[in-house]
């Protein structure tokens, strides 16, 4: 399977937890038979991404009031410009990046699974809220072909927006308990 995973951000340079599964997520799908690669921006030049190993598209941006149409912008026409061809675009997070993403692949055909990691207010979901490409921006999010839902605020905005219960599925966030157990008192 050749997946594309697209995070607006990548360690070293921002240590969250989307930015952190996405490199995780690349990491074990690195599996015989898997060609994952993975798709960030870079701003003012910072560290490179830690990319543990995968093939790695890194697209530089302005930082600034311009960082957020300078994502768009730059990873659209860097997609636009590739001839490479992908069975399935993971997104996390709603971002720039992100929607620039989503809108190349599904005009391709390719599926598309975009996974919001901040819910409620100030969320992803509620930021793409914005005066006069609101609505625009809330039909493009609607138009992924499948949603990783990480608690019951994202879920809610994602029904709010039209997307269909049909295409979401929960991904719980948990602890790996073979790896951290509790101590016996």
């Amino acid at each position: 399977m050749r997946a594309l995973i697209v995070s607006q951000r990548f360690p070293p340079d921002r240590l969250a937890g989307s930015e952190i599964q996405a490199q995780l997520l690349a990491r074990e799908l690195r599996r015989p038979g898997h060609e994952p690669n993975i798709l960030t921006t870079i701003q003012n030049n910072g560290a490179p991404p830690e990319t543990m190993g995968v093939p790695a598209d890194v697209i530089p941006v302005l930082s600034g009031p311009l960082r957020i149409p300078s994502q768009w912008l730059a990873t659209k026409r860097h997609l636009a410009g590739s001839t490479r061809q992908f069975d399935i675009v993971h997104c996390h997070c709603v971002s720039p990046t992100c929607l620039a993403a989503l809108q190349i692949y599904r005009g391709q055909g390719t599926p598309v699974l975009m996974q919001p990691s901040l819910g409620g207010s100030g969320g992803e979901i509620d930021r793409v809220n914005l005066p006069l490409v609101g609505s625009l921006l809330r039909r493009l999010v609607a138009s992924a072909d499948g949603y990783g839902v990480v608690d019951d605020n994202i879920h809610g905005e994602l029904l709010a927006i039209g997307v269909d219960e049909e295409r979401m599925h929960w991904t719980r966030y948990g602890v790996d308990l073979d790896r951290f157990q509790p101590v016996d008192a």
